[in-house]
């Protein structure tokens, strides 16, 4: 049972109230909006809405995470470096010196920290994606739903419906689109896909929106499906993913206004990816883009299994929106949650493995070069390195990560079943255990870096569940 001990202090009546824009998800999968504040000193979280005129305690046995300001980010960081724990904790950072024993941090949220080096899984100096673009659903509000059929505009009979911070579909044609973010022209995005055997979903990207005028109105020769996809995303990239395997193709409209496809082959082949059950594949995607490269490669699980070159088909996409659209029908259940959109900075992964045995790794940023030896120290914005034939100095700015040799690693210890994970906007967790707590933050009792205090201020969400999705089980009644 995950349960906050707070002895002695209660703080609840100190939190400001502010408008009640946070969430309260249980794990039955109930959501309750309203204010977060604090927690009490038997352990309970305090929780406030104007429905209420009191504040309410609940046990934390029976939540599943609190989600802050639905979500959007509160107050950016100053630092952009990130540290990655051998317990899979990362910590948004500034890196100040590492040596042979300690890496020295400097964090907005908890101060500086010393963390043993046999603890440090790897640095990064320059991160993948460090910007978040979008980060969600946890609101409803930016998304745009549409059905492809009339019958099917019905609101009782919703094409997509947002439920537990994800957007699930029964199986009827529809879309959503997602109507604030701005997609650059480098960008990298990543999803959690969970489709019934045999179902397909879609993605468009750099969508326009727009659709020409027709100079010729004969549909007869265009197909109900690439009518649909662009009545409603007008030109675009469209990735279609069934059970892990992905093919791309381009909508446009030819010079009379009517709609037309083209379909891109894949430079790679492609793989699929694995079924979590006979019924149902569960599967995390990414899709890595770069518009003036003309380069797409799609990620599922982390393993890369398809890649398109763009430039012999005269792309022509130039939107910069994105949504996701069920063609299907047939009652095929899909659902798209744990979106994240972040821009790219082209460093593709290393056909290596970046981990060795008795090598540190130094990687630089062009993607390709990299060091291998023992890395000394990182001073003065400088990282020291002795490989097997020279010792050399490496500047900060020219290095993307530092990865340690697995020898040198420090066991784990066993998870403890009354950590709860911190997640903090964008990219970060850490995993620990509260023990008290004020207006300002929470204490901690960290495996790794001991007792440190946690402003909210930098969170996105607080998990009981530390290790679990959102969705515990393949069932409708999630919804």
């Amino acid at each position: 049972m995950n349960r906050i001990l707070l002895p002695t202090l209660l703080f609840s009546s100190l939190l400001p109230l502010s408008a009640e824009e946070d969430l309260l998800n249980f794990k039955n999968n109930d959501t309750l909006h309203g204010s977060f504040n604090g927690f009490s000193a038997e352990g309970k979280l305090v929780w406030t809405n104007q429905q209420a005129e009191k504040p309410i305690s609940f046990a934390t046995s029976e939540i599943r995470r609190v989600i802050f300001n639905k979500g959007l980010l509160t107050k950016p960081f100053t630092h952009t470096h990130t540290v990655t724990l051998i317990n899979g904790d990362v910590l948004p950072c500034e890196i100040l010196s590492i040596d042979e024993s300690k890496c020295t941090i400097r964090t907005d949220y908890a101060g500086t920290l010393q963390i043993n080096r046999n603890q440090v899984y790897n640095c990064e100096i320059q991160p993948h994606g460090q910007q978040v673009l979008y980060q969600g659903p946890f609101v409803e509000d930016n998304w745009k739903t549409v059905a492809f059929k009339e019958e099917e505009e019905d609101e009782s009979q919703k094409v997509w419906e947002y439920a537990n911070f994800s957007w699930l579909n029964d199986g009827h044609t529809g879309a959503i689109i997602n109507q604030n973010t701005e997609l650059p022209d480098a960008f990298r995005m990543t999803f959690k896909a969970e489709m019934a055997r045999y179902s397909n979903i879609y993605l468009a990207f750099h969508a326009n929106l727009s659709i020409p005028e027709r100079k010729e109105e004969d549909d007869t020769k265009v197909h109900a499906y690439t009518k649909s996809i662009t009545e409603n995303f007008g030109s675009c990239l469209l990735l279609r993913i069934t059970s892990g395997v992905t093919y791309l193709s381009q909508y446009s409209f030819d010079e009379n206004g009517a709609p037309i496809v083209t379909k891109i082959p894949t430079t790679l082949g492609s793989t699929s990816a694995r079924y979590s059950s006979e019924d149902y594949a569960d599967t995390h995607f990414e899709l890595r883009v770069d518009r003036q490269k003309k380069v797409v490669s799609s990620y599922a699980d982390g393993a890369l299994i398809a890649q398109w070159n763009l430039s012999d088909i005269g792309y022509e996409a130039k939107g910069n929106k994105f949504g996701f659209a069920n063609l299907n029908g047939s009652n095929r259940i899909s659902r798209i949650s744990n979106i994240v959109m972040t821009p790219w900075n082209g460093i593709k992964d290393s056909a290596l493995s970046l981990q060795n045995e008795q090598r540190d790794i130094a990687l630089l940023n062009n993607g390709t070069d990299r060091f291998s030896g023992k890395i000394l120290k990182l001073q003065d914005n400088v990282v020291t390195l002795k490989g097997p034939y020279a010792e050399m100095e490496i500047p900060t700015d020219q290095v993307k990560s530092l990865n340690f040799a697995t020898e040198g690693f420090a066991k784990k210890d066993e998870a403890r079943s009354n950590d709860v994970a911190f997640r903090f906007y964008g990219s970060g967790r850490l995993t620990a255990n509260p023990v008290s707590g004020n207006e300002e933050g929470v204490e901690l009792e960290h495996p790794i870096l001991g007792k440190l205090k946690l402003k909210y201020t930098y969170l996105s969400s607080i998990d009981y569940t530390p290790d679990a999705s959102i969705i515990d089980r393949w069932n409708l009644q999630l919804k």
